[in-house]
């Protein structure tokens, strides 16, 4: 029983990290069919190549970061709910 938590555990965190590569990677092919940095940059009068794809990555990078510590916020919660149930039935077990 114990073995098929954690494989569930592993799963739930392999999930999270597919997710996150995921919504990161339509984030940016997103951004670059649309062309919408470019626009930016236009707009910024900035018209060097390199500019663009610094600032692409940087857009990527910090929407990756922010969507993983998300999800790890959401993981600690989920681990904090259940130490305190197990806590729980250990208290209760106890009583009984």
């Amino acid at each position: 029983m114990k073995t098929w938590k954690k494989l569930w555990d592993f799963l739930n965190s392999l999930a999270m990290l597919i997710l996150s590569i995921k919504y990161s990677l339509l984030m940016y092919i997103g951004c670059v069919l649309r062309d919408c940095i470019e626009n930016i940059i236009r707009l910024s009068s900035f018209n060097v190549i390199s500019t663009i794809a610094v600032i692409r990555w940087l857009i990527l990078l910090t929407y990756s970061i922010f969507v993983v510590f998300i999800l790890c916020k959401i993981k600690r919660f989920h681990l904090e709910e259940k130490i305190l149930m197990e806590l729980m039935r250990s208290e209760s077990k106890r009583r009984v």
